[in-house]
């Protein structure tokens, strides 16, 4: 667990050239810092929501739906953010929200995959 902690931390100095917020140490950079993060992570986003959709087409897997439909909304929802498309908040909670719903339908039909229930 302390691993991948340290393994963030180490990219976000070397990408951005400060401490994460939540690592206490934050100084306060300007808002165009973070988008080489920002950016990095729409292309994860993006990888991963390709990869739910494989798995959902090709395996046949109802789980790659809902890993497919969160990562689509998280896209979306920083695309809405990095770049101004008038997108209002009103809209963008309730996204987020659906994309959490999903993801944890995703967990559960993982679950019952495991254990051997059917979905």
């Amino acid at each position: 667990m302390v691993f991948p902690v340290l393994l963030v931390i180490l990219l976000s100095v070397l990408l951005v050239g400060s401490l994460p917020v939540w690592s206490g140490l934050y100084a306060g950079l300007s808002e165009g810092a973070m988008r080489p993060l920002q950016y990095l992570a729409i292309i994860m986003e993006s990888g991963i929501a390709a990869a739910g959709l494989l798995i959902a087409v090709r395996q046949k897997r109802l789980f790659g739906y809902g890993i497919f439909l969160t990562f689509a909304i998280y896209v979306f929802y920083d695309m809405a953010r990095l770049i101004p498309l008038q997108v209002s908040d009103a809209t963008l909670y309730p996204a987020f929200f659906v994309a959490t719903i999903s993801a944890l339908w995703a967990v559960i039909l993982i679950y019952r995959e495991r254990h051997g229930r059917p979905p």
